[in-house]
């Protein structure tokens, strides 16, 4: 029997700050798993794509498989992570609303003197031809608010009486955000 991956559901509490064996400081992210229950399994027969439906503590979710390989059964059941484990951590990042170029795209600013009016704008966007703006030109737009994934993070602590995964660096997403934890298991 070969790897199989499983999600389980949990909600972003917070960040802290943890020491190693060395006393150097790292970032550490504290996620409270939710306990969660399979309400509903979708096909690719009757829903046209592979999900389950769980109900968790504030409401209905559904999780997404790409196949039905996915072993869906031990979602709901209590599943141990231990100290070591590499998960990837799958939320929405937070949005930052309609944002220039220099904070989304890092340009550099322009002069301060000399008469120049182009101190935060983005400069010339292109040439007489072919007199529209290029797809994929860095342009000011919204920012943030997109599904982002953080792979192979180590699960530095787990609290199974309370529910608490304590995971190595960041996450997507702002305090009290639903996360998706995906890890192997043979």
């Amino acid at each position: 029997m070969g790897l199989q991956f499983m999600k389980i559901i949990g909600k972003k509490v917070g960040m802290k700050r943890i020491f190693d064996s060395e006393g150097n400081i790292a970032a550490a992210s504290i996620i409270s798993l939710l306990s969660s229950k399979v309400v509903r399994k979708k096909s690719e027969s009757s829903d046209g794509y592979y999900a389950l439906v769980v109900n968790a503590k504030d409401g209905k979710r559904e999780i997404v498989f790409e196949s039905s390989g996915t072993d869906k059964s031990a979602f709901g059941a209590e599943i141990p992570l231990k100290s070591g484990d590499l998960v990837n951590i799958q939320s929405k990042s937070k949005g930052k609303g309609f944002s220039g170029v220099i904070k989304k795209h890092g340009f550099s600013r322009g002069p301060k003197t000399h008469g120049s009016d182009h101190h935060r704008k983005p400069g010339s966007i292109g040439s007489m031809y072919p007199q529209r703006v290029v797809k994929g030109r860095k342009m000011p737009g919204r920012l943030g608010g997109d599904t982002a994934t953080v792979r192979n993070l180590t699960v530095v602590d787990v609290d199974q009486r309370s529910g608490f995964v304590v995971v190595s660096g960041a996450i997507p997403g702002a305090t009290g955000s639903i996360q998706k934890i995906e890890f192997a298991r043979s």
